[in-house]
């Protein structure tokens, strides 16, 4: 039995190499030498050993320190230069279509082209909004939006003063109160841009004239109308159909005429058909002298009477007994009746001449 120079371990003496390290073994250790290095040997091994655990400990911990590192340190500083590059995108973004508005003249009507962007500003975040560094020209385009709106309201009723025509403005006109009523509406910054309005409050005045002196006027002929009314006579004032009070004046047309004789005696049944009319009667006379035709009021007596006359006849002495003319009384407010009356020319049918 031989024992391996190096490591000590067991070989067959037939044995050359070491079945443990591989060394060599020429001649071996004695078993005195063994012995001896056999303590020394053990305690390279254990020292060994602890060497390779220190390293294995030692490369865990850098693995530990190093993940730590990573997601305390490392990892938010990826995350935040991923976020500002997506927080620099959305800003360039916006900042793109503000520079777009250089190219665009702002009128009254570029609301349409300036909300877009600010809904698309307003969407960002707060770190993102400070990186639109243009953002200032945003809000002096809304600015001339704002100057080049009041301008457009300004000059609608510049406008509109312009068109009024002095000559032919009345009490009632209502064009220029109108139009001060649009003004009123306007804000101060507009007002200040109406260059002629000292011209609307020159025309307000004549209206205003005109429309207290037509209230004044009003205001008498109530007045004078009150007082009409208090002192007014029906008897005078009112017209009235004269009615069965104007039979006695159809006979005595007919007697002044010789038309009729006054022994004329008529034959009454209650009515008369007239044209598409029945004109009736108060009772049925039956047989009527013309004496009793006038004392009775009968209608079917006068209507024949007044057909034998004929229109040009009766209108003739309708106009001789003075209808449709004022009397001439001493008393004011007398009614006119000339358009109460008929005339041989108006006179287009018999049913009228009956009635």
């Amino acid at each position: 039995m031989k024992y391996c120079e190096k490591c000590g371990a067991k070989l067959q003496d037939n044995e050359r190499f070491c079945s443990e390290c591989g060394v060599e073994c020429r001649g071996g250790c004695s078993e005195k030498l063994i012995e001896d290095d056999k303590g020394e040997v053990e305690s390279n091994n254990v020292a060994q050993k602890r060497k390779k655990t220190l390293a294995v400990v030692i490369v865990a911990a850098l693995v530990a320190i190093i993940g730590v590192l990573g997601y305390f340190v490392i990892y938010p500083k990826v995350m935040d230069y991923l976020e500002d590059k997506e927080n620099q995108k959305a800003a360039q973004k916006v900042i793109r279509l503000i520079d777009s508005l250089d190219e665009k003249e702002i009128t009254a009507e570029s609301e349409k082209d300036l909300n877009p962007i600010k809904t698309e500003y307003d969407a960002l975040s707060k770190q993102q909004k400070k990186l639109v560094t243009n953002y200032d020209d945003l809000k002096d385009a809304y600015k001339r939006l704002e100057e080049a709106q009041d301008q457009k309201a300004a000059d609608s009723i510049v406008a509109l003063i312009d068109e009024i025509d002095k000559n032919s403005l009345t009490a009632d006109d209502t064009s220029v109160q109108a139009i001060r009523d649009k003004y009123d509406k306007l804000s101060e910054a507009q007002k200040k841009l109406v260059t002629n309005i000292d011209t609307l409050e020159e025309y307000e005045q004549p209206v205003q004239t005109k429309k207290a002196e037509e209230e004044e006027q009003e205001e008498k002929k109530t007045i004078y109308e009150g007082f009409y009314e208090l002192w007014r006579n029906p008897i005078i004032s009112n017209t009235n159909e004269p009615g069965s009070t104007y039979k006695p004046f159809t006979v005595a047309a007919g007697l002044e005429t010789g038309i009729l004789t006054g022994n004329e005696a008529y034959y009454c049944t209650g009515s008369l058909p007239v044209g598409s009319r029945n004109i009736g009667c108060s009772h049925v006379h039956g047989n009527i002298s013309l004496k009793d035709a006038i004392a009775k009021s009968c209608n079917v007596s006068m209507m024949n009477i007044a057909f034998k006359e004929g229109a040009d006849l009766f209108y003739q002495y309708q106009n001789l007994f003075g209808f449709g003319r004022k009397t001439g009384i001493d008393l004011p407010g007398e009614a006119e009746t000339g358009s109460l009356i008929y005339t041989a020319k108006t006179c287009n049918d018999s049913a009228t001449l009956a009635t």
